[in-house]
C-alpha cells in the first residue's frame, strides 16, 4: 500500500470527526458525526480526483500530526524523500502522491470500462451477425421451399398432361370404337 494512503487511512480511523466535519463544512458530503468508516470512505474517494480537494485536507491532517500514529509518520516522512531534512511529512510530496494514486486508479478504471465496453461491442457484433445468418438462412431456406413448391407443381402439371393425354386418346379411341360400332350395325 502507498504510503500517502497509508496516511490518510491512520488519520480517518484517528480522527473520523476532523474528517467529517471537513467534508460537511466545505460542501463535499453530507454525513452525520456518527457515519461508518465506510461512509467517510466513500466520501473521501469520489473527491479524491479533485486536487483542490486534496489541498483542503491536507491542510486538516498536517496541523494533527500527534494524531497520526507514528508507524504513519514514518511511512509519510519516508514519502518525502531520503534528501528531505524536515523532521515530518512534506504536505506538498503527500498532495502530489494522492493525485497521483487517484489519477492512476482512474485511468485503470476508465482502461477497464474501455475494455468492457469493447467486449460489448464485440459481442454485439457477434449477435449481429448471427442474427444476419440466421436471416441469411431463413431467406434462403424459404427460396428453397418456393422453388421445391414450383418443382412439385410442375410435376403435379406434367403428370395431369400424361393423364389428360391418356384421357384423351382413350376417349377418341372409345369413340373411334363407338363409331365402328354404330357404323357396322347400319350396314
Amino acid at each position: 500500500m502507498d504510503n500517502a494512503i497509508q496516511i490518510l487511512a491512520d488519520f480517518i480511523v484517528e480522527d473520523k470527526t476532523a474528517v467529517i466535519v471537513f467534508l460537511n463544512e466545505n460542501g463535499y458530503a453530507d454525513l452525520p458525526l456518527d457515519a461508518s468508516f465506510m461512509e467517510v470512505n466513500r466520501a473521501v474517494s469520489r473527491n479524491i480526483l479533485d486536487e483542490g480537494f486534496v489541498k483542503k485536507l491536507s491542510e486538516v491532517i498536517f496541523p494533527f500530526r500527534g494524531v497520526i500514529p507514528p508507524s504513519a509518520q514514518a511511512a509519510a516522512e519516508a514519502s518525502a524523500g531520503a534528501g528531505s531534512a524536515s523532521s515530518g511529512a512534506n504536505p506538498a510530496t503527500w498532495i502530489v502522491k494522492v493525485v497521483e494514486i487517484g489519477a492512476d486508479l482512474f485511468i485503470q478504471a476508465k482502461s477497464e470500462e474501455n475494455q468492457r465496453l469493447a467486449t460489448y461491442a464485440q459481442y454485439d457484433l457477434a449477435q449481429r451477425q448471427v442474427r444476419d445468418q440466421t436471416e441469411i438462412a431463413k431467406q434462403k431456406a424459404q427460396e428453397d421451399f418456393l422453388l421445391e413448391l414450383v418443382k412439385a407443381q410442375e410435376e403435379k402439371a406434367q403428370d395431369n398432361t400424361a393423364r389428360n393425354l391418356i384421357l384423351l386418346l382413350g376417349v377418341v379411341a372409345f369413340l373411334g370404337i363407338a363409331f365402328y360400332a354404330v357404323k357396322r350395325t347400319t350396314k
